[in-house]
């Protein structure tokens, strides 16, 4: 894949004078081109006939996960012979113990993708007069907590933002973001995501939890969907049912 973030095309709108919507990715979901081309195929199946871009950062890969276990399973059974269950489950200890490490180094990393997002907008053709929509999956979310906080938006038309599985913090400036834009917040979050609670620390996540709703003017600014049965990495093969149920994409 390729060594630093990337901003994509994946489709054009026949007249190209509508919304570009902008898919940010999560925790190690394109460690591969394999993986690139499965969630492009999902985009464009949610998002037929549109401008789709897709936001490439280096949120990790599995080969050193998988190189570990292969390491610590391999010298666990050179000295012991075999595997009993009591060293296997510390292994996998291990092994968790290193996943956690590895997000929380990455949710670090979104800061800086944040920050440095406006920079990849900015190239995209027609990006100061069009609409942009910004959906982020897992740490993708995060990643477009810090666009809209640390950055100021005005040469854009920032619209919607849409929340799948968010790893960003319930409790932050979520009144920053709204400023930052014309449209709306919508977060989709399900009580049956296990994977956001694995994160070693006591924060609320958005894809967890209802957002406070916000409401500036009289309108309401952020809306919240629960989505029941819904898991973590349900979201980008299921995109086409979960998308229209999370977000009321209303063409202006």
């Amino acid at each position: 894949m390729r060594s630093r973030a990337q901003l994509t095309k994946l489709s054009e709108s026949g007249d190209g004078a509508d919304d570009i919507n902008v898919f940010i990715h999560g925790y190690k979901a394109v460690d591969s081109k394999e993986h690139f081309e499965v969630i492009k195929d999902c985009i464009l199946d949610a998002m037929p006939g549109e401008t789709n871009y897709l936001y490439y950062w280096k949120s990790g890969t599995w080969t050193p996960t998988r190189a570990v276990l292969f390491y610590r399973l391999t010298r666990k059974m050179t000295k012991l012979r075999r595997l009993n269950p009591v060293a296997v489950a510390a292994e996998l200890a291990a092994i968790a113990a290193f996943e956690v490490a590895q997000f929380k180094y990455k949710e670090y990393k979104t800061k800086r993708q944040g920050r440095k997002f406006i920079d990849h907008i900015s190239r995209v053709p027609g990006a100061r007069a069009r609409r942009i929509n910004l959906i982020g999956h897992s740490l993708g979310a995060r990643v477009i907590y810090h666009a809209l906080t640390q950055r100021e938006w005005v040469d854009y038309r920032i619209n919607d933002c849409v929340f799948l599985g968010g790893a960003a913090d319930v409790e932050g400036e979520w009144d920053a973001c709204v400023e930052n834009m014309e449209g709306n917040i919508y977060n989709g979050y399900s009580k049956s995501d296990w994977v956001l609670p694995l994160t070693p620390d006591l924060r609320d996540r958005v894809g967890r939890k209802q957002m406070e709703v916000i409401k500036r003017s009289g309108k309401t600014r952020v809306f919240n969907k629960r989505l029941h049965g819904v898991g973590h990495t349900d979201y980008w093969p299921c995109l086409m049912d979960i998308l229209p149920r999370v977000w009321k994409n209303e063409k202006k």
